[in-house]
């Protein structure tokens, strides 16, 4: 048995996508050889300009951010615009792709609108819209912003971490390690019901599986291997002799 959970914490923001052949790109208005490259693009996919990159961040599935993401936005636009870029968007993507140099504004852009508090609000709004909805307290979010502070870093670092392929799993594993080392174990059986609710498992067979597995694992070891989708967990499950 597994549970597959994705994290989707930012639906609709800025993506870094560093590298990736699909989307758009940004490129110095005087460098001929990645203008051409833009316009093959273009050409087959439909661009938008920089100016249109505003829409492409506050088209967001998480409305009660609505105020940050216009902030980075604009931000973000400022500082290119600054520099001399210009920003393609393909037509049928709500994304914008940078460069590995741009790095440093996206990062900037969410360091001045953004706090951990508010990062941890986006990741778990995120989150909610995947089915995975927790009621976690102010004192305990508090203690995830910190946790996240310490791990990963600035509210732009995580943003790029978030959004990086080649750190996923980290990131995940961050998240798992944000809320189990801030919620105390009998509060995370409802965390871990929780995620098997959002992987449309019922709650008899959710409570079924987690007193079955209590003697292998905790509600926090559980939680992490079903957030990292650890597949270890299917012979843990098996060696129980879990039936449910």
């Amino acid at each position: 048995m597994r549970i597959a959970v994705t994290v989707l914490a930012a639906s609709a923001l800025v993506m870094t996508g560093c590298g990736s052949d699909s989307g758009g790109s940004i490129t110095p208005k005087d460098d001929e050889a990645k203008t051409t490259t833009t316009k093959k693009k273009a050409e087959a996919t439909g661009e938008r300009d920089l100016d249109a990159l505003v829409g492409a961040v506050v088209e967001s599935d998480l409305p009660e951010l609505a105020e940050q993401n216009t902030c980075v936005a604009e931000s973000i636009i400022e500082d290119l615009s600054d520099e001399g870029y210009e920003a393609t968007v393909s037509g049928d993507a709500e994304m914008a792709t940078f460069s590995d140099s741009d790095i440093e504004v996206i990062i900037a852009g969410y360091d001045s609108c953004y706090d951990h508090a508010t990062f941890v609000d986006l990741l778990l709004q995120g989150m909610a819209t995947e089915g995975l909805t927790f009621d976690f307290t102010d004192e305990q979010r508090a203690c995830m912003a910190e946790s996240l502070e310490s791990d990963i870093g600035s509210p732009g670092e995580l943003m790029v971490a978030l959004n990086d392929a080649d750190s996923e799993d980290v990131f995940t594993a961050s998240i798992s390690g944000m809320i189990t080392s801030c919620v105390d174990e009998e509060s995370m059986r409802g965390v871990v019901a929780n995620v098997f609710a959002a992987g449309e498992v019922d709650e008899a067979s959710a409570d079924c599986i987690i007193d079955g597995l209590s003697a292998e694992l905790s509600a926090s070891e559980l939680f992490t291997m079903l957030m990292t989708e650890d597949p270890a967990l299917d012979a843990v499950i098996e060696s129980a002799g879990v039936s449910c």
